[in-house]
Formats: C-alpha cells, sequence, structure tokens
C-alpha cells in the first residue's frame, strides 16, 4: 500500500533514532500478535507504523493541533495522551486511511477503551512489549501477550494506572474503563483477571475527527504543502520538525 511507503518515508526523515527503533519493534511485534491471534497482519502494520508519528513533536505544536483539531482541553500540556489522538486524525486527512479500526487502534494506543477491537488490544500491547522495551514487569508482561491477549492488555493497564496515580500526571478515564471493562470481559469468560484494586467505570467522551480530503493523485509532499497553505488547520509556523516537506 502507498501509505505504508509514505509513512516509512515520513520515519526516516523525522523519527529520532530511538524513535525509529520503537517503531520497528512496535511493527514487527504487531504481525507476530496479529498472526497468533487471527487478525490482519497489514492493518496491524500500517497501525503500528502510524502510531507514533507525532510523538517527538514540541509540545508548542501539540497545544497547537489539539486547539485547531477540536480535541478535548484535557489533551493540552500532555504529550502522552494528545499524540495519538493527532495522528489518528491526520492519518484520515493527509494519508486517506478510512479504515475505522486502524484509525482507533492508534487513536486508543496509549490508553485504551472499554470495548478494544483484536486490532486495538495488538497495537495497545505490541507498544507496551515491543523487544525494546525495558522496564520492570515487562518480560512477564511479554510472556503473557503471547498467551492470553485480554490479562496482558489488563496487567498493562492495571501498571498504567498505578505508575501514573502514583507519579501524580493526570490518569484519562478511558483506561479506568478499560481496565473495569476487560475485568469483566475475563470474568464472564471464566478467567481469573489479573489482582488489582476496584475502579469505578466513568462515562465515555468522544472527540471529534475532521477529515480534509486530498487528491489521491497527489503526492505525499504535495499533500502536506496543500495542507499547509490550503487547509483550515495549518501546521505550526514554529515546529520545523513537521516542516520537513518545505525544505
Amino acid at each position: 500500500m502507498d501509505s505504508i511507503k509514505e509513512i516509512k518515508d515520513y520515519i526516516e526523515k523525522n523519527f529520532s533514532e530511538k524513535r525509529k527503533i520503537h517503531t520497528e519493534g512496535v511493527r514487527t511485534t504487531a504481525i507476530e500478535l496479529a498472526k497468533r491471534y487471527g487478525a490482519d497482519p497489514q492493518k496491524a502494520e500500517i497501525a503500528a507504523l502510524f502510531h507514533d508519528m507525532y510523538r517527538g513533536v514540541s509540545e508548542n505544536s501539540l497545544n497547537y493541533y489539539v486547539k485547531h483539531l477540536g480535541l478535548d482541553s484535557k489533551y493540552l500540556n500532555n504529550c502522552n495522551l494528545a499524540h495519538g489522538k493527532i495522528a489518528a486524525i491526520i492519518m484520515q486527512r493527509d494519508f486517506e486511511i478510512e479504515d475505522p479500526d486502524i484509525i482507533n487502534a492508534v487513536s486508543y494506543h496509549t490508553t485504551g477503551r472499554p470495548g478494544m477491537s483484536l486490532l486495538e488490544k495488538i497495537i495497545y500491547i505490541a507498544d507496551a512489549v515491543e523487544p525494546n522495551r525495558s522496564y520492570p514487569g515487562v518480560e512477564a508482561l511479554r510472556k503473557e501477550a503471547y498467551i492470553d491477549l485480554d490479562k496482558a492488555c489488563l496487567m498493562s493497564l492495571s501498571n498504567t494506572i498505578d505508575f501514573v496515580r502514583s507519579s501524580g500526571k493526570y490518569l484519562d478515564e478511558e483506561t479506568i474503563r478499560a481496565k473495569a471493562y476487560l475485568e469483566n470481559t475475563i470474568k464472564q469468560k471464566g478467567g481469573k483477571p489479573w489482582p488489582t484494586e476496584s475502579t469505578r467505570c466513568l462515562p465515555e467522551r468522544r472527540c471529534p475527527l475532521k477529515k480534509h480530503r486530498i487528491s489521491s493523485s497527489s503526492t505525499f509532499r504535495e499533500r502536506h504543502h496543500l495542507r499547509t497553505f490550503s487547509s483550515s488547520v495549518p501546521v505550526h509556523p514554529n515546529d520545523r520538525s513537521i516542516h520537513w516537506w518545505m525544505t
């Protein structure tokens, strides 16, 4: 697919070496898990390549996109939460990717959400256990990912909740709700959920996705050139990391 070549070109020109290594690790892990659980390996590859498209962008630029793309204010000054939401919108607008499963996998790869699809779970856990990840408990999580995907996701969500709460940072309600949903799912299947403290289920919020159609015949460079000068959501003028196609 052209989108795979285009995002690989973007990665090569914009990502740090560390981010390139991580993205490749997520890509290979996602493909392996897709084959293991019967998901579409190509969709897994596309989502993996796009998932951190805006991870290395400055906080000021991410804030600019949050405001102009109509995202919730909770994403302001929060690179960790904002980058996936922005990437999900841009991949629709500029790369013409319209598969909702791929879009959601990118959008929720940091927080998770209740009722995640198979692909969403794969990208979520691949991001957490790719071979270059090194943190306490990753080996157990990596092993579980190839045994029981639901339990692995629950383990990761629980770890995230514990870490964010202990650090005093903002905890997205989607993560709390995703954990509660998986606990219930595992219980219904007759399995034993990963031992965690109970959490209450909060109401879901949705962020609008605005599309900007660009001709399919346009090249990747031309698409971003058009976006910069004609889109209602221009590129942040001070962000050189997003301006590579103009140089």
